[in-house]
């Protein structure tokens, strides 16, 4: 199985040929508990192509492995968000992406606009991206100190200028 998993062909391929249901393959193949918890260290629970938190429900992507012996090797896997899951395999966006550096000109651009900061649902909007992937994407801006907003208080939210 994992030979032609290796090879290119599909999940549901492999079931068919092994009468079992393509999820069952999935699992089969899919790294141990212990290499997934790694992985998701590894990469601080954050998607390694868009930075967005993911944690524990982040997607573990198979970088190429040439062979069935590398297939779960740390160096040959990394830690993906579902839309960067979907572009890697699919070519695909199944988001709109963005960076960090959209949300913080989202900010500065809303807060000159209304002459107040804006919200995080204002803010979702105004990029075109779901209220949580801002979120998460405004907790790993605070955790950087490249913005800051007092807890419990509306509208407090601004870019830390350095």
């Amino acid at each position: 199985m994992l030979r032609r998993r290796v090879a290119g062909v599909s999940y549901a391929e492999i079931a068919k040929a092994a009468g079992v249901s393509p999820q069952r393959i999935q699992q089969i193949l899919s790294p141990p508990t212990a290499v997934r918890k790694q992985v998701i260290a590894t990469f601080s629970g954050d998607c390694a192509r868009c930075g967005l938190r993911v944690g524990n429900s982040g997607q573990v992507h198979h970088l190429g492995a040439r062979n069935g012996e590398d297939w779960n090797d740390l160096a040959s896997l990394q830690l993906l968000c579902l839309g960067c899951h979907a572009v890697v395999h699919f070519g695909r966006k199944a988001l709109k992406p963005f960076e960090s550096i959209h949300v913080l000109e989202a900010i500065e651009r809303l807060t000159k606009e209304h002459d107040f900061p804006p919200t995080l649902q204002e803010i979702a909007h105004a990029l075109g991206v779901p209220f949580t992937s801002v979120y998460n994407r405004l907790l790993r801006l605070r955790r950087e100190g490249r913005v800051a907003w007092t807890d419990r208080a509306i509208r407090t939210l601004r870019v830390v200028k350095k």
